[in-house]
């Protein structure tokens, strides 16, 4: 059942790729910087996630350098996190049915691809728990304090949540005696030796004191951004239909035989269940079917009231194009909830009051099970419950509807253990069938609300599951299109982009390095080229410090640096925060075009004053300063805006 699992969940994360948002190209831009050479701490700002981009650098050199690899890497990652969840929760929840729905819900509310190691560090974590409560040996000791060290490395809140819900474990499991003194110092000494190395580089590169320093004002500026947000609440739009009709089956042309009279027109589509869309032609109607097998659409060619059928082989009574599959099949005709349920909002505040009752309703559970929960389950929820409350303080925050997915792991764990306790309620035979109800209803509001928030009938629609195995085949076939030459590396590359990124891939030399004034991630990746002084992005707010900018200036003094990047938005921002290294710019580069964005936004491009280019380029006549090839993107004429070129 676990491989299942993991086959299923490889399958749907990977079926509804739809491309990465600009977030996941900052430590996707990081990992290539990895592949280049560079090393974190020493040769760019490490932002508290260095496991993350290494995993990712792997990635790259294991199965090749592009998105394709990353897109392969999440979904085998969301996969390893559903797998652990369902072996955590269906021991915690006596049930391997419990269990599937607990990692349901990890799946279908669809965390954002960068948010994996959000499940997978705490599911790793939790499996390692698990371990060790069944027999506390040191060796399976040392393997919890390594999954908590992982957690670190892939983001040092994870690993700090995770340490001290470990040694709330250790204490409830041994109780307050020597045993649990000695295990809690075996965890302490274990994971510091384990984490060492790392913290012993950052002492030689920055500093812990520093690096400690840099970390907290980096997280304090996240949370003055995002963390005001609004409760969700229940509710019911009546303005809006609360059912559909569900469409989308098969199109055909029919048109009727001219003595055959309206209301016979109108019995006949009756009968052979059509719908009628619009019309194009004398007594000729375009038809949504309901029914299409041979059988039916032979009823239908054979019919005296038809004079002829356009869209279906009337000799072998099939459609002319490819049938829907039989989950679309299913649906199609029946209603289903509409907008006015409000379905993801209300999934959205059902996750979010479920995982701030959690905690409550596992302490609920174990007391009145005391008797009959080992200890080492009563250990096992006490740290989940922990995390839980943990994660909500520090990570719910705006926007919400993304946020709550990153807690989902400790929710469906801590939910299976009650949701187990509920179904073996012992008692009378009122108590034990109510117990039951409450256990199923209490998984069923979870994954609905999980699969309402994903959403799953968008998530089901691009993966091509609802027409069968030639949806599926058709997806497959359409990723794997994407991703093949001369787009092998980069996939398809959205027009906000193209522009600047082929007139960079094209006009500087492969090792030269790109200064982003600005949040752009992408054109990192997209162009093959690494990141200068440091820094994969500049943020107003972030890294401001007088001891950055000199960082910055030191490392842009031995880097080859072409060119400089800005944005419209935020050009006098980034001269006011970081003023030193705007003046370097300013004496340095001079402005030679602008890229429109979106809306009123442009890309503002700074070439390096002195630099003689080999050749010029596109309409515009901009400076090439080597003859670089385009990375996967057809090279065109860029109707760019120049100055000074």
């Amino acid at each position: 059942m676990a491989a299942a699992v993991g086959v299923c969940t490889f399958a749907y994360r990977y079926l509804t790729f739809s491309g990465f948002s600009n977030d996941h190209f900052v430590h996707l831009a990081t990992a290539q910087q990895i592949t280049l050479g560079a090393l974190p701490v020493r040769d760019y700002a490490e932002r508290g996630l260095p496991l993350m981009s290494g995993v990712s650098a792997m990635a790259q050199m294991v199965l090749g350098g592009g998105l394709l690899a990353e897109v392969q890497l999440i979904a085998a990652a969301f996969a390893a996190a559903a797998i652990l969840i369902f072996l955590v929760a269906a021991r915690l929840g006596e049930s391997i049915a419990i269990g599937v729905g607990a990692a349901a819900a990890t799946v279908l509310v669809h965390p954002a691809s960068y948010s994996y190691p959000k499940l997978l560090a705490y599911a790793i974590a939790f499996v390692a728990a698990l371990g060790y409560c069944a027999r506390p040996t040191l060796v399976r000791l040392v393997v919890l304090a390594a999954s908590v060290v992982a957690a670190f490395l892939f983001r040092h809140d994870h690993g700090l949540f995770l340490a001290t819900a470990s040694v709330l474990m250790l204490v409830s499991f041994h109780g307050f005696t020597r045993a649990a003194m000695v295990s809690v110092s075996r965890f302490a000494i274990a994971a510091l030796l384990l984490v060492s190395p790392y913290l012993l580089w950052v002492q030689a590169y920055d500093g812990l004191g520093t690096y400690a320093a840099d970390g907290v004002a980096f997280s304090r500026r996240e949370a003055e951004r995002s963390m005001a947000f609004t409760a969700p609440r229940f509710g019911i739009d009546r303005s809006r239909p609360l059912f559909r009709i569900v469409s989308g089956g098969p199109v055909v042309n029919v048109r009727w035989s001219p003595d055959v009279p309206a209301a016979a027109v109108t019995e006949r589509e009756r009968e052979h269940a059509l719908t009628r869309l619009a019309p194009v032609g004398p007594l000729t109607w375009q038809y949504e079917l309901r029914r299409w097998s041979s059988a039916a659409l032979e009823r239908l060619v054979r019919d005296p009231a038809v004079a002829d059928t356009h869209g279906i082989d009337r000799s072998r009574y099939r459609l002319g194009d490819a049938a829907p599959g039989f989950w679309r099949g299913l649906f199609l005709g029946k209603p289903v909830p509409s907008d006015g349920w409000r379905l993801r909002g209300n999934g959205l505040a059902a996750l979010f009051w479920l995982s701030w009752a959690m905690p409550a309703l596992v302490a609920v559970a174990l007391a009145l099970s005391w008797k009959r929960t080992s200890s080492s389950t009563r250990a096992l929820v006490a740290m989940i419950a922990a995390v839980q409350l943990a994660m909500n303080v520090t990570m719910l925050r705006d926007p919400l509807d993304l946020r709550i997915r990153d807690v989902i792991a400790p929710i469906a764990a801590g939910l299976a253990f009650v949701a187990g306790r509920a179904w073996a309620a012992r008692g009378g035979l009122m108590l034990r069938w109510s117990g039951r109800v409450s256990a199923a209803v209490l998984i069923l509001i979870t994954v609905a609300a999980a699969a309402a928030l994903g959403p799953i009938d968008e998530r089901l629609s691009d993966s091509g599951v609802l027409d069968g195995s030639a949806g599926v085949k058709r997806r497959w076939t359409e990723l794997h299109a994407e991703f093949r030459p001369p787009a092998e590396r980069t996939g398809a590359v959205s027009e906000a982009y193209r522009q600047l990124v082929e007139y960079v891939s094209a006009c500087t030399p492969p090792g030269a390095r790109l200064f982003a004034m600005t949040f752009a991630p992408e054109l990192f990746f997209y162009t093959g080229r690494g990141f200068a002084a440091g820094h994969v992005s500049l943020t107003p707010g972030y890294y401001v410090a007088d001891r950055h900018a000199t960082l910055m200036l030191e490392r842009l003094s031995h880097e080859d640096v072409p060119l400089v990047i800005l944005d419209s938005e935020t050009e006098g921002e980034m001269a006011e925060g970081y003023p030193r290294v705007a003046a370097h710019v300013s004496a340095a580069y001079e402005r030679i075009a602008e890229f429109p964005v979106s809306g009123d936004k442009r890309f503002i491009l700074l070439a390096e004053r002195g630099r003689t280019p080999v050749r010029r380029y596109g309409a515009g006549q901009l400076p090439c300063y080597a003859a670089g090839q385009t990375t996967g993107i057809a090279r065109r004429v860029i109707p760019a805006t120049t100055e000074n070129a």
